[in-house]
């Protein structure tokens, strides 16, 4: 019945609908506001939950419709009618709708690199999309190679959001205000892959690595105070409040909730960052272009390759990940001193090697230009 009904609406070429995780960022708000500015005449919607519709009006989005499990009967209609009008879907994470007509074309910008293989790649998103967005041939390579978006047609795009690690002088002074660091100290940013969701109340600590307990944490602490630094944990967005947070001189505990409260991206976060620490979180990726130093802590590691050899469905998109973590892999806590003290000493001896990644990955052929062709063609 729906899709008949749909059948009223005419499809606008001029209307394009935007959805990005975890609600408004990534590659593909970056790519939004050159839209905006490109290409004006053009209607542009994003699509979220009723709950972010404040979030949406702080960033400057005028034009807003629901999914259909969060709102009204009313904004039920509203989002109907939008999307059976629209011709485009720019989508990172869902695809929401409940039909396709003929004539729409979907767009999929993975949010992430193709580092680590989720199992639910395919989970209604490959019946829907069209074109996957990706940075070049080797990243679009990675999803076909390990059996992802069979017969899509790829894209190619500059990773947009690497642009938000170059930060002005004020914003430095701002991002470092709202988080009450010192001007003086240097940032070390701990972002760990997914472990736990916390619907329930959780100890944020629990939701770190095996390695993260509470004395060591401290021992961490103290290592920061020695050194000058200030570490912030940048949980997953996935994570959900309530969490009992620990508290610590120099470590500060952000979920994606605390990073809007504050009005801080997350990349911006890390362009002010002098040290990244992850495991195999695909943001390392993106960092590389950075060119400073990562740390990888790999307490789990061998835990995930064994899934990727039982062909679970999780794993790795690579063959073999050491080949692309250009940094000190550390097993335990001993070892992640000794190579945080390397880092903060200038010790970094796999500079060319992040170059090398930084082109393999990153380096994209264009900017927008094949996105903009098939748009506004």
């Amino acid at each position: 019945m729906i899709k008949i009904l749909s059948k009223l609406f005419k499809i606008n070429k001029k209307i394009i609908i935007l959805e990005s995780y975890p609600d408004f960022s990534d590659s593909i708000f970056e790519l939004y506001k050159h839209l905006l500015k490109t290409y004006p005449s053009y209607e542009y919607y994003w699509i979220c939950d009723s709950k972010n519709k404040n979030k949406a009006q702080n960033k400057g989005i005028k034009k807003i419709i629901f999914f259909f499990n969060s709102c009204n009967l009313f904004q039920k209609v509203k989002t109907f009618i939008v999307t059976s009008k629209a011709k485009y879907f720019l989508v990172s994470n869902r695809v929401f709708l409940h039909f396709k007509k003929d004539g729409q074309i979907v767009l999929f910008f993975n949010h992430g690199q193709p580092f680590k293989k989720v199992s639910n790649y395919n989970f209604q998103i490959d019946k829907w999309i069209d074109y996957i967005v990706s940075n070049n041939k080797f990243t679009s390579d990675l999803y076909f190679n390990n059996g992802f978006f069979a017969g899509k047609k790829a894209l190619y795009m500059t990773n947009l959001r690497l642009g938000l690690f170059n930060l002005k002088e004020q914003q430095r002074f701002s991002l470092r205000r709202k988080l009450s660091i010192p001007f003086e100290n240097k940032i070390i940013v701990f972002a760990f892959t997914f472990k736990l969701n916390a619907n329930e109340e959780t100890d944020v600590v629990n939701l770190l690595p095996s390695g993260f307990c509470y004395e060591n944490m401290r021992l961490l602490d103290e290592f920061a105070a020695r050194q000058s630094v200030s570490i912030v944990f940048k949980l997953h967005p996935s994570i959900k409040k309530p969490l009992i947070y620990a508290r610590f001189t120099n470590i500060i505990f952000l979920t994606e909730d605390n990073l809007q409260e504050k009005d801080i991206i997350f990349y911006n976060l890390l362009g002010e960052s002098f040290c990244l620490v992850t495991d195999y979180s695909s943001v390392f990726i993106d960092y590389y272009s950075t060119l400073k130093p990562i740390v990888f802590y790999c307490a789990e590691y061998n835990e995930v390759l064994n899934k990727n050899k039982a062909l679970s469905g999780d794993g790795f998109m690579v063959d073999n990940p050491r080949d692309y973590m250009a940094g000190p892999l550390c097993w335990n806590f001993t070892e992640l001193f000794d190579s945080l003290k390397s880092a903060i000493n200038g010790d970094d001896i796999y500079l060319d090697q992040k170059k090398k990644m930084n082109d393999l990955w990153n380096k994209s052929p264009c900017e927008y230009d094949e996105v903009d062709q098939l748009l506004f063609k």
